[in-house]
């Protein structure tokens, strides 16, 4: 796989956090500890994802 095709997953990824957080948002039945508590999880996930872009682009892995 590509670097760019990995990098365009993880961009696709991080949209799909973001749909699931604003839906979550929406959602009424949770408790707001709850929906803190998912979107730290999920801001995390994506620090995850930007940090290996960062290094695929620093490194120059799967040119």
């Amino acid at each position: 796989m590509k670097k760019e095709e990995l990098i365009d997953k993880i961009k696709a990824n991080s949209r799909l956090l973001n749909a699931v957080v604003q839906e979550m948002y929406l959602d009424n039945s949770l408790d707001i500890r709850t929906r803190d508590y998912y979107a730290s999880n999920i801001t995390s996930v994506r620090q995850n994802g930007d940090q290996i872009i960062q290094i695929l682009d620093e490194e120059g892995i799967a040119e």
